[in-house]
């Protein structure tokens, strides 16, 4: 459907979810449902917690200026292709590398947390391999644990529509 339609419709247990451009849905999905159904490999889901300088990443912290209040509960969704091999950031291990041409799909080990991770064929990674990864934060797509909603997404415009997350309990 993402590569031959003009526009989708995302249904769940025959419930529409959502309609839409193919890459609107994708950079834009209305909830964590539409966001793990659309896009492959599939986009990773993280439950997290937002600290006073960004988010609880498995042992680590990724540092993010969000609009939501130490201690909230949220979901972190990341693409493969908004995880990318740095020079500084969160220590990984490759666990599967798929070798696809041009491209690699490598699924790591980050901290506990197993993330998917899309590479060019420039460097070609190996399993066991050990390297460091950043996710930047204007990538992140954040859902609402309970519900599912989406919170934040790159593709929305207007950042400042972000909404509170539940606070921990």
């Amino acid at each position: 459907a993402m590569t031959m339609a003009d526009r989708i419709a995302v249904f769940e247990n025959g419930r529409l979810l959502q309609v839409g451009a193919p890459l609107d849905i994708y950079r834009n999905p209305v909830n964590r449902f539409v966001a793990g159904f659309v896009g492959s490999p599939p986009m990773t889901f993280v439950d997290t917690e937002v600290t006073g300088t960004g988010l609880k990443f498995g042992a680590a912290e990724i540092a993010a200026s969000l609009p939501m209040r130490a201690g909230s509960k949220v979901t972190l969704g990341i693409r493969p292709e908004d995880v990318v091999p740095a020079a500084a950031g969160l220590p990984a291990v490759a666990e599967v590398v798929e070798h696809l041409g041009g491209l690699q799909i490598l699924y790591l080990d980050v901290g506990g947390v197993p993330i998917a991770m899309q590479a060019d064929a420039d460097h070609i990674f190996r399993r066991g391999e050990r390297l460091t990864v950043r996710i930047a934060p204007d990538r992140f797509y954040l859902f609402d644990p309970g519900s599912g909603q989406t919170l934040a997404a790159p593709g929305r415009p207007d950042p400042s529509t972000m909404t509170s997350a539940s606070p921990s309990s």
